[in-house]
């Protein structure tokens, strides 16, 4: 479903044309709100970038190099079978002193790790946050595969924003009741491969 139709649905169903801004404003923050309440599988993007192949410590920037970053799921040298793991910045020596490999951390805008060989690019996988949807062709993968979550929790923005907070209410328990079912179908359920050590 495009952004356009799902605006026109919450305009036909709170029957105010004067909300269609307020309809855009909802339609947004209901994906924004669902994508942070859940690790869907729609939301991982995956990918290869580019490190120095004779550096074992190096970093980049998330900002340039993972577009609507929201949080890392994996990250390994291409070659390799296992992923490199999330360590605490803290903690990056064992207790002898020795420096852990293959692990990584976060660093305010870079994504800091040191590896054990050698490698010209790394693998990786990380959760986005959404585009914000503004011409009416726009489109998400929720509006096509949950457009009622969309719909409902749009519209309990909507009706409260109008003084009708029993309809409000009304709307988002049903938008909540299809979010648990949207999470239980399309959540990403695989392992975590980036456990802290």
């Amino acid at each position: 479903m495009l952004f356009g139709e799902m605006t026109d649905r919450i305009i036909n169903r709170c029957k105010r044309p004067d909300k269609r801004e307020t309809a855009q404003d909802s339609i947004n923050n209901a994906i924004s709100y669902f994508t942070l309440a859940a690790t869907f599988a729609q939301d991982l993007v995956e990918g290869t970038v580019n490190i120095n192949p004779q550096q074992y410590a190096q970093s980049f920037s998330i900002s340039t190099n993972f577009p609507l970053f929201r949080r890392i799921k994996y990250l390994k040298r291409t070659e390799a079978k296992s992923y490199l793991i999330k360590a605490d910045a803290q903690k990056v020596y064992d207790k002898s002193g020795c420096e852990l490999l293959d692990r990584w951390y976060r660093a305010g805008d870079n994504i800091v790790f040191k590896l054990a060989k050698l490698s010209p690019t790394l693998e990786y996988g990380y959760y986005a946050y959404p585009d914000l949807l503004v011409d009416p062709d726009d489109t998400h993968w929720m509006l096509d595969i949950t457009p009622m979550m969309i719909q409902n929790k749009a519209l309990s923005e909507v009706f409260f924003s109008i003084g009708e907070p029993q309809e409000a209410g009304t709307h988002q328990r049903i938008a909540h009741d299809f979010f648990a079912a949207a999470k239980g179908d399309f959540e990403d359920a695989s392992t975590p491969v980036t456990t802290t050590a």
